[in-house]
């Protein structure tokens, strides 16, 4: 729920999109949001505005705290986080079959061309 206060330690899972108020030697995993290999160690300090993904005191739903402990306060929960965002984008880019499965299904017409060709 926005405006509650989340306690994380290491080997926790993030649940929501959080701001960092206070840390301790916290380090997330940011993998699975943004595919960074390496544990990144946000701030409890206020930062300028500009990119969430950027914010140095953003902690987001579906990371893991690797290292550390830190106190945050829930901004977004749901279909309104960066993992909701994303999926909304995916969700709505056009459906494409790629060049591999194109030209599996061309394969695939020919085969049955062929059989059809034989029997005849």
């Amino acid at each position: 729920m926005p405006g509650d206060v989340v306690v994380l330690e290491a080997g926790d899972a993030v649940p929501a999109d959080c701001r960092l108020v206070e840390t301790h030697e916290i380090s997330v995993n940011n993998a699975a949001l943004t595919g960074e290999s390496d544990a990144v160690g946000p701030t409890g300090q206020p930062v300028a505005a500009g990119p969430v993904l950027q914010a140095r005191n953003g902690v987001f739903m579906g990371t893991d705290a690797v290292a550390g402990s830190a106190k945050a306060v829930v901004f977004a929960t749901g279909a309104a986080t960066e993992f909701g965002r994303i999926f909304r984008l995916t969700a709505a880019a056009p459906r494409q079959k790629t060049p591999g499965f194109q030209r599996g299904d061309d394969v695939g017409l020919a085969a049955v061309a062929s059989v059809r060709g034989q029997a005849a």
